[in-house]
């Protein structure tokens, strides 16, 4: 099996100052980012506690925390463009009424 097809997991963080989620999403090396925004969307939508207009894809950031601080992750990336392993840790950001975007919170 193509290692761009091998069915793999990453763990996407949602950290505020109020409480704290981890999101377990299935996935291949080939998968888009826009794609892992939108089963974190479903996944939010099935939750009546913490369901809200404000959690479609377009309102979702994904990042990586690097050594010189975060990296957003575009729509349209991959995970294998940023070599993003099984397991692999990103954060997201909702963002706020506004436009701002949530400062992702610490593991």
């Amino acid at each position: 099996m193509s290692a761009a097809v091998q069915p793999m997991s990453i763990r996407v963080k949602h950290s505020t100052k109020e409480s704290s989620q981890t999101f377990f999403i299935p996935c291949l090396r080939s998968s888009s980012f826009l794609s892992i925004k939108q089963q974190i969307s479903e996944a939010l939508g099935q939750n009546a506690i913490t369901s809200s207009p404000n959690q479609s894809p377009s309102n979702i950031q994904l990042l990586l925390k690097i050594e010189t601080g975060t990296k957003e992750l575009p729509d349209l990336g991959t995970i294998s463009d940023h070599m993003i392993e099984n397991d692999s840790v990103m954060y997201a950001a909702f963002r706020k009424e506004g436009g701002s975007w949530e400062e992702i919170g610490g593991d």
